[in-house]
């Protein structure tokens, strides 16, 4: 189930993406094909299949859809899949906490901005407010349910913590480095940080560390290819949401290894 959902937010997601700029009345207008804007009709946006049966082509211009809307698609019902297998609990009776149902919900919000983000960074070099602001109003708003009905308060003072943390660090890179850091990443790293918190502080750590080793690495890379000298400018957002993931998955697991080796 979760998916089949993660189908239909692709395709929604692909309109979020294609938006310029990206405002609540810009999201308003129905899809429309970007060649002739003739309105794209409920079984011509089917995910995945609609793409397949129209042979990847508009029915009205015979314009060519790109293949990389059926990708993002698969990519987002994969995603929504591999939380849902990570996130939910079943109980004695053989169903589905609400605990962590709540939990699996809040955190594919960050899956649905986080992937609309890095695509539109990494196309646009920019990082839309919009998204900025609705993946931190799901956290709370859903980290906060959950500590006001299953009683987890200490998690949400961690998270809300850590929101702070990894926001001020970016923020003294950006003051210190103005070229080095877009301002949106550094509000993005207030997100970020929500969700990493949640999980932990050894969650936070790692998602950090691991969010500017994967960016350096990838910046090296870039510049080798494009044989750009350091005033290259590489999107870090993207790869400030692969080291979060990294974070939440594996974080704990790891500062907990890391504790042990330091003692």
């Amino acid at each position: 189930m979760a998916g089949v959902f993660g189908l239909i937010y692709g395709s929604f997601s692909g309109v979020v993406i294609g938006r310029t700029p990206l405002t609540v009345r810009a999201l308003i207008p129905g899809s429309r094909c970007d060649s002739c804007a003739t309105p794209i009709k409920w079984y011509q946006n089917i995910p995945v299949i609609s793409w397949l049966v129209l042979r990847g082509r508009c029915a009205a211009c015979g314009s060519s859809i790109p293949v990389w809307s059926p990708v993002l698609e698969l990519a987002s019902g994969l995603m929504f899949a591999l939380v849902a297998l990570w996130g939910l609990r079943i109980d004695s009776t053989g169903l589905v906490t609400a605990d962590s149902l709540l939990q699996t919900v809040t955190y594919l919000g960050l899956v649905t901005n986080g992937l609309c983000i890095a695509i539109i960074d990494l196309n646009r070099r920019q990082i839309p407010n919009l998204l900025v602001v609705t993946g931190l109003v799901w956290g709370i708003l859903g980290f906060g349910a959950d500590a006001l009905f299953f009683g987890h308060t200490q998690k949400l003072i961690v998270a809300l913590l850590a929101m702070g943390t990894f926001f001020a660090v970016l923020l003294v890179i950006k003051l210190a480095v103005p070229r080095g850091m877009g301002a949106g990443d550094v509000k993005l790293a207030a997100v970020l940080g929500l969700y990493l918190g949640w999980q932990g502080w050894g969650a936070l750590a790692v998602g950090v560390f691991a969010s500017f080793a994967f960016g350096a690495a990838f910046g090296l890379v870039y510049m080798a290819v494009k044989g750009g000298g350091r005033k290259t400018t590489v999107p870090f957002g993207p790869w400030l949401i692969i080291g979060t993931w990294f974070g939440i998955l594996l974080g704990e697991p790891i500062w907990a290894v890391y504790l042990v080796l330091i003692r």
